[in-house]
């Protein structure tokens, strides 16, 4: 009987401990959870739309010159004088010149734009930046032979080439082509690394992965976390699988958020937080809740040990004391007071 009284009087006293530090460990959980779901959502719109005014403002560059190039009659003349296959090396590019001028500078003033090409069907020239360069004699001899295939009128692109003669090795670019009015076709060469810092620069997470790809999954521009995915969500090389897939065999693992740019390119974005990045916060509080329990809880089973040891001795001396005086048995205060 003294065991079983003393075993609820201890369990009474743990229980008005730890059941509310389980409730309050468990609703900060909860709580922590719910909120940190909700600040991901918030950031994941908020990079979004970060890297949506980024392209936009790349593609409506891009428009804006193809519309104003497409139609200048006089611009058309010039370049069918220069680079029609019967034209002379002395022909007057003059007007030309002066056409380009304005094209090539007002996109190279933009960062990124490494370069500018522009030819006509059937043509042995095309034109590079300010000057005239022959196909068979050029560094990048090459860069049309994306466009011959393609069903897309304006489109992205990525390809390697030499920079320059002395290059010994071939460089990433990514290349807009643009099918114009009168069969003219213009490459803007973009420099990859410029939009890679731009992405680095707009990512909110540790370890958060943004990518800029075409419908294929072709990736055009990342940032540094890129080369932490894993190389089983690539379909060949630059290529992803698609986001369907992504989401089956990564989406445990990361906080998956993709779609596509508004305009006539095809761009798509794709951005994966990892999940341990997201709740390393909240793991850590949660953690720091259940230390602080699992202290709280050994002091509060010595305080009601030691509580419960107090009240059952008194109780158990009372007993005791109704128990002798019931046979008759009589014990001095003094001698009670010393037993306790």
């Amino acid at each position: 009987m003294k065991l079983k009284f003393f075993l609820s009087k201890i369990i009474m006293f743990l229980s008005l401990t730890l059941i509310p530090v389980c409730v309050f460990g468990l609703l900060s959980g909860f709580y922590i959870r719910a909120q940190v779901q909700q600040e991901i959502q918030e950031k994941a719109q908020m990079v979004t739309e970060r890297m949506r005014q980024s392209v936009e403002d790349l593609t409506t560059t891009l428009n804006i010159h193809k519309i104003a190039t497409s139609s200048d009659a006089r611009f058309h003349l010039a370049l069918l004088s220069a680079l029609s296959p019967d034209s002379t090396e002395n022909i007057d590019m003059s007007d030309l010149n002066q056409a380009m001028q304005n094209l090539y500078y007002s996109l190279t003033i933009r960062s990124g734009v490494l370069s500018v090409y522009l030819t006509i069907e059937n043509s042995p020239y095309f034109i590079n930046g300010l000057s005239r360069e022959t196909f068979e004699n050029a560094i990048d001899n090459s860069w049309t032979e994306p466009a011959l295939s393609h069903p897309d009128t304006d489109f992205f692109q990525l390809r390697y080439m030499k920079k320059n003669k002395f290059d010994t090795q071939l460089q990433p670019v990514v290349t807009v082509y643009q099918r114009m009015k009168y069969k003219e076709l213009m490459a803007i060469n973009l420099q990859p690394e410029y939009f890679n810092n731009l992405l680095d620069s707009i990512s909110d997470y540790e370890g958060q992965v943004l990518l800029i790809t075409n419908k294929d999954g072709q990736i055009f521009f990342h940032n540094h976390n890129a080369e932490l995915l894993p190389t089983f969500l690539y379909q060949k090389e630059s290529y992803l699988r698609s986001f369907e897939e992504i989401s089956q065999v990564a989406g445990s693992d990361y906080f998956l958020n993709s779609g596509e740019f508004s305009g006539n390119y095809g761009l798509c974005y794709l951005s994966m937080i990892p999940r341990r990045e997201v709740f390393r916060l909240s793991d850590t509080i949660l953690k720091l809740t259940l230390v602080g329990g699992l202290i709280s809880v050994l002091v509060s089973s010595l305080l009601a040990y030691l509580y419960t040891i107090r009240d059952c001795r008194q109780i158990f001396s009372i007993i005791d004391l109704f128990d002798r005086a019931e046979r008759g048995e009589f014990t001095p205060p003094g001698r009670l007071l010393r037993k306790k």
